[in-house]
């Protein structure tokens, strides 16, 4: 299996055409679907904290029937190793573990890691004065 190609400024041959990766956006503009009532409180909150990530911006509504069997598989009292390998399988189809968003090249940026440096930087300098 190839490797997985570098973030954007981390290429050493810079001159050669590389896949763009996509930085997916925070905030999402559309309600999640509904999650099926005979689920367990477990996972309907898995429904809720998916189609919040920012992943749920790039899904289309023919995901949303592939969604929902893995919740159904995810809902099985007893699961097999074929459950276990379909359900990380399809967790990795959907970008919902961080090696599956570096092979599909999604990025998501981290706000608060970013203002919290900037805020740093600008508190150092202040203290920093010329005499």
């Amino acid at each position: 299996m190839a490797p997985s190609p570098k973030p954007p400024g981390q290429r050493v041959r810079r001159n050669k055409d590389q896949p763009t990766w996509k930085t997916l956006p925070s905030a999402r503009s559309f309600d999640p679907p509904a999650a099926p009532e005979h689920w367990s409180d477990a996972t309907k909150d898995w429904w809720e904290r998916i189609w919040a990530s920012p992943m749920a911006t790039l899904w289309i509504d023919s995901d949303i029937p592939n969604l929902l069997g893995l919740g159904d598989l995810m809902e099985l009292p007893k699961k097999s190793a074929e459950h276990y390998a379909e359900i990380r399988q399809m967790r990795a189809h959907y970008g919902l573990t961080p090696a599956s968003r570096k092979s599909l090249m999604w990025s998501i940026p981290q706000e608060d890691e970013a203002t919290e440096e900037a805020e740093k930087q600008a508190s150092t300098v202040r203290r920093l004065r010329a005499v």
